[in-house]
């Protein structure tokens, strides 16, 4: 998994770090989702559909990813045919971003594959920001962003990278920190395992999961790929949906593309998972035992006919599901928190 970073104490920017190591962290690898909360970066803001909802701009993202399990009522009969767009339309029942934007289906089917390096902190949104580009260019730029940038280096100057630490490692990291880099230094193209065309594809291959994590992320001095230089692409603003606000979550999906959130704990049975739509298992002991959080894309969401609500998702490992697709019944796993 790798959703975060072992990094004692440190600091990024005006994000203020706990020891995860502590009695009151969430199970390694996993868990931004802490009882201590964050400052709030002034690049972030609370979604238009968040601040209709009565989000306010001063306190968005104060708790991001504090979790304490619990849905309201309503939360926990969400229906998105409830959700009425900005267009004065209601959500369907079932949406795919592929479907919506079919000249970037394509991006969205292929995925980074983690290998053995706790990265899915900085993998699921370099995917995210990647088809967020995609859609906004109405398929002008579809190249894969660089989740190995996000992993070992800074920003990308004068045909060059700065080698300080964007905040994670393959011990993992904060999704936050990958956001708040594209937003401050730009990320550059970076494809698959073994691409030569992109500036700096991911080193490692992938692997049959779960793996174990052991992999150093060093930053090269140059561009990797054939091309001798390479473009660098900045995120405008950054958007944050409060935890378990389905409706801003759908919202942005609809309107926007897929969104990255917390998926944890973790436990041996989601790794066997192939199809149909996963919800954890009751029994302790069929469950097995936990490997912490995770992060995944969320590109959708579908209603089986019985009324069962699902997230349609991308995992960061091939062997897992269709080739990293599945689908996650809603209220499992937390999917909905940190968006």
């Amino acid at each position: 998994a790798g959703a975060l970073g072992r990094r004692e104490g440190s600091v990024r920017g005006d994000w203020a770090r706990y020891d995860p190591s502590s009695e009151t962290a969430r199970a390694r690898p996993g868990g931004f989702r802490h009882e201590k909360g964050f400052k709030r970066s002034e690049a972030w803001t609370p979604s238009e559909f968040a601040a209709e909802r009565r989000a306010t701009t001063r306190n968005p993202m104060a708790w991001l990813g504090a979790s304490f399990g619990f849905m309201s009522t309503a939360q926990k009969n969400w229906n998105p045919t409830d959700v009425v767009t900005h267009g004065g339309v209601r959500l369907p029942a079932s949406f795919d971003a592929r479907e919506k934007w079919p000249y970037c289906a394509s991006l969205i089917n292929e995925i980074v594959d983690q290998g053995n390096c706790g990265s899915c902190w900085a993998v699921a949104p370099a995917k995210v920001m990647s088809e967020r580009l995609c859609i906004a260019s109405h398929g002008g730029a579809r190249t894969h962003l660089s989740a190995q940038q996000l992993l070992s280096c800074g920003s990308y100057e004068a045909k060059a990278f700065d080698k300080d630490s964007m905040g994670g490692t393959c011990d993992g990291g904060f999704p936050t920190d990958a956001y708040l880099a594209a937003y401050e230094n730009g990320l550059v193209s970076g494809g698959l395992f073994g691409d030569t065309k992109t500036c700096m594809p991911y080193m490692f291959k992938p692997c049959k999961h779960p793996c174990e994590v052991g992999l150093e992320a060093k930053c090269p001095v140059t561009c990797l790929g054939e091309a001798p230089v390479s473009k660098v692409y900045k995120v405008k603003s950054l958007v944050h949906c409060g935890d378990n606000d389905f409706d801003c979550m759908a919202l942005e999906i609809y309107h926007n593309g897929p969104v990255s959130s917390y998926a944890g704990t973790i436990y041996d049975e989601f790794y066997d998972y192939k199809s149909g739509v996963y919800a954890m298992s009751e029994d302790a002991s069929v469950r097995g035992s936990s490997h912490g959080g995770h992060v995944l894309e969320v590109i959708g969401w579908g209603t089986k006919p019985d009324g069962t609500v699902y997230w349609k998702v991308f995992n960061s490992w091939l062997n897992w599901g269709d080739k990293g697709y599945g689908e996650i019944a809603f209220g499992e796993l937390s999917i909905g928190e940190s968006v």
